[in-house]
């Protein structure tokens, strides 16, 4: 397959040509930036061009979650058939949590619970996307996926899932005065392998599958774009790193002057009382935008 030009259109896996919207091109641009100037702190073992280069790849792949996401739900709001609520936050109440703690999965499917009413914490979904049409709602937890979870982490993401699914139409109701004629909550584990159950995931491979809609190839644009940004920027990073490793022969590790256009920062300290959605748009790489509650 012929190299495609980053500049222009892009040639997703489909081998075919997906022009990327102006808001998403700039986003690509923005995370490929901000990974470029994300702390870090030069490793004892690698030194300090070698731990820029790892600091600038690692960071990349953290801000790849978020376009991914982003992705999605410009994939989903210009096909025109659904309406996409994105960063929605949600009480889980003490009746859905009941409902959840005493039921199977498959119990579970013809319950609902309310959404109001006690509750001990607040969850935060990525999306909702109701169909236009049918009248289905989905509520959706994206991640990037490529490796495990981990455990107490993955469990409370499925319980809150669950747990949202049951609220939704509670949830919905009183915001466009009508109900969802189905509900579902999904785990979107785009490159697999994040360990989730499998009643409750779905891969890259069955994500237009999923909303009847093409979704997959706009996210496979967008990462060939962060794909060619990174590509460019890693032959400079190496070449920072081989001439800071030539200046370290005495085993100082100390950079050369000519070598050295990314420089460390000082550490930044997360205000104390900053509440979860802060934290979680800080944890993305992406810019905080307003929840849905």
């Amino acid at each position: 397959m012929a190299k495609a030009d980053h500049r222009s259109n892009l040639t997703s896996s489909t081998s075919s040509v997906v022009p990327l919207p102006a808001s998403l091109l700039a986003s690509v641009e923005r995370a490929a930036a901000g990974a470029l100037q994300a702390d870090f702190v030069a490793d004892p073992l690698l030194g300090p061009g070698l731990s820029v280069c790892n600091s600038y790849l690692s960071s990349v792949v953290k801000r790849h979650g978020g376009l991914i996401e982003a992705a999605i739900c410009e994939a989903l709001e210009r096909s025109g058939e659904y309406l996409v609520l994105r960063q929605v936050e949600m009480p889980i109440t003490d009746a859905a949590e009941a409902l959840v703690a005493t039921n199977t999965p498959e119990a579970l499917a013809g319950l609902t619970a309310t959404a109001h009413g006690p509750y001990r914490r607040v969850a935060f979904f990525d999306l909702i996307a109701i169909h236009l049409k049918t009248g289905a709602a989905k509520i959706i937890e994206i991640k990037r996926g490529g490796g495990i979870t981990e455990v107490r982490k993955r469990r409370l993401i499925e319980r809150d899932l669950r747990c949202a699914r049951l609220q939704l139409p509670s949830f919905l109701r009183p915001r466009f005065d009508c109900e969802p004629r189905s509900y579902e909550s999904w785990l979107l584990d785009y490159y697999g392998r994040s360990g989730f159950t499998d009643g409750l995931t779905v891969t890259r491979e069955g994500i237009d599958a999923l909303f009847g809609v093409p979704v997959r190839n706009l996210v496979d644009a967008v990462t060939d774009r962060l794909r060619g940004e990174v590509l460019r920027e890693v032959p400079r990073l190496l070449s920072v790193a081989q001439n800071m490793l030539g200046a370290a022969d005495d085993g100082s590790l100390e950079a050369h002057p000519f070598a050295n256009p990314v420089k460390p920062k000082p550490s930044r300290r997360q205000a104390v009382n900053g509440n979860a959605t802060m934290t979680r748009a800080k944890a993305r790489g992406g810019a905080l935008r307003p929840t849905v509650q």
